[in-house]
């Protein structure tokens, strides 16, 4: 096990601390030597007080901070400001930065409206974020997708022997729809995987075990203005939205839910405000991380729109993951 620092800190140079504490991947006894000359060949060098004062870090809190960094290569917690240290690739501290503004300005406000609109659903205006989320995103400046020559699947587990037909796996009709990430209960939407691994994984409980899956294809010929929701680590340093940025990078719009029979789903309370802001600003849908599985999926706000066709008839998949010995 490494040693952990030696320094308790307390207050606003703890929180400082928190700001820095895992840039710090390689130190110089990490590095190879030609004689008595470090050789600097892990992480990007710097030293430890230009990388303070990047992160606005107040210098009275400096020398504080510096004797608690420990490498996490190495273990080593000797270090001073004059000291070098081998970081990610700068466009991952430009990340972490970001990420960390995001968070300061925006994480309580989140957990706050997530509690209110748990109690106060249908006023969740009256709360200032909201109506910031739903400025941003009639403002036209978030990102946007197009659906040109788009291919996408449905799947439902096959349950008994019942042949399906394409009508089977589209959008369930109005006042029959569950409550949906995106949808409120009994709304009409379409929603689809950019795979058909995605869209197995979507419907299984564990996408490790084998199973027989109904799979319908589709072609989207041209759909376009789909807010595009979708981002990765490496995403976040384009993506302009500091606000969008704390909401995705808390899991606020991904989170799973449980596929219990309960018709109480507050996590999708905040999702569904957002899904109404889109329809409101006049987006065909949204384009989101899946919780399950690496690729995204979309849902499409008129299922019955003249670009979505089903290509042929479903065919049954036998998703088997296990691979054999």
């Amino acid at each position: 096990m490494h040693p952990v620092s030696k320094h308790q800190l307390f207050g606003k140079a703890k929180h400082h601390y928190q700001d820095v504490k895992d840039l710090i991947r390689y130190c110089s006894l990490d590095q190879p030597y030609d004689r008595s000359e470090v050789i600097w060949l892990y992480g990007q060098k710097r030293k430890l007080v230009d990388l303070f004062r990047a992160y606005n870090i107040p210098e009275i809190y400096h020398a504080e901070i510096a004797a608690s960094m420990v490498c996490k290569s190495c273990g080593n917690h000797d270090f001073d400001l004059n000291s070098y240290v081998g970081t990610e690739e700068e466009k991952y501290n430009q990340i972490h930065v970001k990420l960390v503004e995001a968070d300061r300005k925006f994480k309580k406000k989140i957990i706050d409206l997530q509690e209110y609109i748990k109690v106060y659903p249908s006023l969740v205006l009256d709360n200032p974020l909201a109506r910031k989320i739903q400025k941003e995103i009639e403002s036209g400046t978030l990102p946007k997708c197009d659906l040109k020559d788009f291919d996408c699947f449905r799947s439902r587990i096959v349950g008994d022997a019942k042949v399906f037909k394409s009508v089977d796996l589209g959008a369930p009709d109005i006042g029959i729809a569950r409550i949906g990430r995106y949808n409120h209960p009994g709304q009409s939407v379409f929603y689809v995987s950019e795979s058909r691994d995605c869209s197995v994984a979507e419907i299984l409980d564990d996408y490790h075990q084998p199973a027989l899956i109904w799979i319908q294809k589709y072609h989207i010929d041209g759909l376009s203005n789909i807010l595009d929701l979708k981002i990765d680590w490496g995403g976040y340093l384009d993506f302009d939205s500091i606000l969008f940025t704390a909401l995705l990078n808390n899991n606020v719009l991904e989170r799973r839910m449980s596929k219990d029979n309960s018709t109480w789903k507050p996590g999708y309370l905040l999702t569904n405000f957002i899904a109404d802001c889109a329809k409101k600003a006049n987006y065909n849908g949204i384009r989101y991380n899946s919780s399950k599985f690496k690729d995204s999926n979309i849902v499409l706000f008129d299922p019955k729109h003249k670009a979505i066709q089903a290509i042929d008839k479903p065919d049954v998949f036998i998703h088997d993951p296990i691979p054999p010995l």
